[in-house]
């Protein structure tokens, strides 16, 4: 979860992704739903993978399937996805996911190609 703060910490945006609670990942559907916030969460997860060791450390802990939750007080699960769903998401041009930038688009693209 730090890893990721410090990466919402150095992208600028309009949404804060700060992720909080470990079953309360920080999923654009639930921080407005925008396409503002689904391009400003691909952003935000581009510049995970691109910082300092991050992308290293995903593979080394083989986290990239890792269950990423977002959990209702109801205990009703919202979201349940990874890192690998969330770059192949995000790299898509097509629906909401398409909200982000073409470079943010292929710099995920990219990093999806190296993911197991």
């Amino acid at each position: 979860m730090d890893r990721w703060n410090a990466a919402n910490g150095a992208t600028l945006k309009a949404v804060d992704f700060t992720w909080s609670e470990y079953n309360l990942f920080p999923h654009p559907t639930f921080k407005g739903g925008t396409a503002q916030a689904y391009g400003d969460f691909a952003a935000v997860l581009l510049q995970f993978f691109q910082q300092g060791d991050d992308f290293a450390f995903l593979a080394n802990g083989s986290f990239f399937t890792t269950p990423l939750l977002y959990v209702f007080p109801s205990g009703q699960i919202g979201i349940d996805t990874s890192f690998k769903e969330l770059a192949m998401d995000f790299a898509s041009g097509t629906g909401i996911f398409g909200s982000a930038t073409p470079a943010t688009r292929q710099g995920l693209a990219q990093f999806l190609a190296q993911i197991p």
